[in-house]
């Protein structure tokens, strides 16, 4: 589920999505997490962005983040502001708890990285047996819009500077299954100081799409009673052009 992110495209994720920005699902969940007293999990933490506020703001947050790069970004920031949360290198479809936690995070089209569907239905399992009574799975899934004509066209293309004078170039390509409806991503990444390439990295990954009705069904099939959904994070009804689905399923 880590899509595989090795040191330059951590870094580049720090660098490109610094905890201080203003995203919509962060006032979202400190919303939505608002008086919880119990222990709160976010699947895939990355760097913290969605992490540090939680814990800036009392809520008892914990971190699966199976990516050591990552992971030690998330440290890096932590620490910086003398914060702590515990931080659980492991892969969620091996993650269980038995009913150890309130609430369970899987914010920003994370889920989707669950690109096998055995993969997927394995994890929403395990996130179920994780929650205690009344415990709430939030999840976020992006709808899917393909754009084939797009397709193995350069779509990814943007240079920012790293701390240390140099700069990390970053290129790619996706292309579409419509039929498993699947997003393949093909990125490369290359790190630049004083006019020359001093490192390079490759990284694919694919992300599966859901029908709103689709993942609700999924959600009642591991055991989830209750299921809400709205969309772009702003308890809007879903539209057209929504972005978004955001789930809540109490068990």
């Amino acid at each position: 589920m880590d899509a595989q992110y090795g040191p330059l495209s951590a870094e580049f994720y720090q660098i490109t999505k610094p905890i201080e920005a203003d995203y919509p699902d962060v006032p979202y969940y400190l919303e939505a997490l608002e008086g919880v007293t119990g222990k709160v999990l976010e699947i895939g933490a990355g760097t913290g962005r969605l992490v540090i506020p939680l814990v800036e703001s009392g809520i008892k947050v914990e971190s699966l983040e199976p990516s050591q790069h990552m992971a030690s970004w998330l440290e890096k920031n932590l620490k910086a502001r003398k914060l702590k949360s515990p931080i659980h290198r492991k892969v969620a479809e091996d993650f269980v708890t038995e009913g150890t936690y309130s609430a369970i995070v899987v914010s920003f089209g994370s889920f989707q990285l669950f690109e096998p569907f055995d993969v997927a239905a394995k994890c929403l399992k395990n996130f179920h047996r994780s929650l205690a009574k009344g415990g709430r799975l939030f999840i976020d899934v992006d709808v899917f819009r393909p754009e084939p004509h797009k397709a193995g066209i350069k779509t990814h293309g943007t240079r920012v500077p790293t701390e240390d004078g140099g700069f990390i170039l970053l290129e790619g390509a996706r292309n579409w299954d419509l039929v498993e409806q699947v997003e393949h991503v093909h990125l490369r990444y290359e790190k630049w100081k004083n006019d020359k390439l001093v490192a390079t990295e490759v990284q694919d990954f694919s992300l599966r799409g859901y029908g709103h009705r689709e993942f609700t069904w999924l959600l009642r099939e591991v055991g989830f009673k209750k299921i809400e959904l709205t969309g772009d994070y702003g308890h809007e009804e879903l539209h057209p052009d929504t972005a978004t689905f955001c789930f809540v399923a109490t068990k």
